[in-house]
């Protein structure tokens, strides 16, 4: 899978994504074959919590200055200063940096004193492809049991969950997608209670590991690794050739989990901040 090929079926994710998860408020739109956020009540200076970003520019499509014009003037119109551009892998990545630096981007380099993470995107492509790679996934010793949970198993369970997605802000970042087409929602139990829970979409061939959490009392059990486990083996029953997901360098723990199953850096997402 080449960064291009994998920058494309995120664009195709993220609109996915969005399209079941419906955020208050808030104006989704594509412009010149990017993906543009829009929210007037999101001013976080922490550009992952920021929701005003433009996303996949020129990853879909040959743009222009005027494009890149066109994709921010919905902030423009709604007078929201503080945006984002997330730059995955395109052809024209130096003249994009050159026309967002004349905007009055620059990169983004953390709220001090601490530096901006690496936002790392990540794939598990083994040889022969996630059917003939299955064998080769690794399988994690823990108490705790994985399954794929019925809506009535999410809505008996819905404080749980809220345990379990509290560094999300307290959003319900789960439900709202179950049915949804592509989506695939697992849970780790202990015993009854969920304590941890992740979602696999599949896209374009590939699966696309996401939303995963645990509660904080059960962080360090395994449940994570067995999630991501349970994850690639469904993808692989679906035909998806091989599996990205997307974390953080400072997440530690999240990035190990990944790693030992297998999976590498392809690239880094470049982020360009105009401040307010």
């Amino acid at each position: 899978m080449s960064p291009l090929d994998v920058a494309r079926a995120l664009r195709s994710v993220s609109e996915r994504i969005d399209r079941c998860h419906p955020g208050e408020g808030e104006t989704r739109v594509s412009i010149a074959g990017a993906w543009v956020t829009v929210n007037a009540a999101s001013d976080s200076p922490i550009v992952s919590y920021n929701r005003n970003r433009v996303q996949y520019f020129g990853c879909t499509q040959r743009v222009t200055p005027h494009d890149l014009d066109a994709a921010l003037a919905p902030f423009e119109h709604a007078r929201i200063p503080r945006c984002s551009v997330w730059l995955s892998p395109c052809q024209q990545a130096d003249a994009i940096h050159s026309w967002l630096a004349e905007r009055g981007f620059a990169p983004f380099t953390g709220i001090p004193p601490w530096p901006a993470p690496d936002y790392h995107t990540l794939v598990y492509a083994p040889p022969g492809g996630l059917s003939r790679g299955v064998g080769s996934i690794r399988i994690p010793e823990t108490s705790l049991v994985v399954r794929s949970p019925s809506r009535a198993d999410v809505e008996q369970h819905a404080e749980a969950l809220a345990d379990i997605y509290a560094a999300f802000g307290g959003d319900d970042v789960f439900s709202p997608s179950l049915g949804c087409e592509g989506f695939n929602h697992f849970l780790a139990f202990e015993g009854e209670r969920p304590v941890a829970a992740g979602i696999l979409i599949v896209q374009d061939g590939i699966g696309y590991l996401g939303y995963g959490a645990t509660a904080e009392p059960y962080r360090r059990r395994g449940g994570q690794s067995a999630l991501i486990a349970a994850r690639l083996r469904r993808a692989a029953e679906l035909g998806c050739d091989g599996a990205v997901s997307e974390t953080l360098s400072l997440l530690s723990s999240s990035l190990g989990n990944l790693r030992r199953q297998g999976f590498e850096v392809l690239y880094d997402k470049k982020i360009y901040l105009r401040r307010a």
